[in-house]
């Protein structure tokens, strides 16, 4: 699944010296770019927080023992 996000990532950028050599004055150019840079940060940090997630056998407890001491 990521190998295919990395691909249509590169898809879509192969696609910006075409759009920007059309009118590189143009609005919409920009805001391609602009939504398409977005679209890969969003991607990244969605791919840092699966990493960086704490995993149910971990996370559970780790929640109770939160939760306890937060209502003491």
């Amino acid at each position: 699944m990521f190998d295919k996000t990395e691909r249509l990532h590169r898809e879509l950028w192969a696609r910006v010296p075409t759009a920007v050599e059309k009118d590189p004055r143009e609005v919409t150019t920009g805001v391609f770019i602009e939504s398409l840079n977005d679209v890969i940060d969003l991607d990244t940090e969605r791919l840092a927080a699966m990493e960086n997630h704490v995993r149910s056998p971990i996370g559970r407890p780790l929640r109770i023992a939160t939760f306890s001491f937060g209502s003491l």
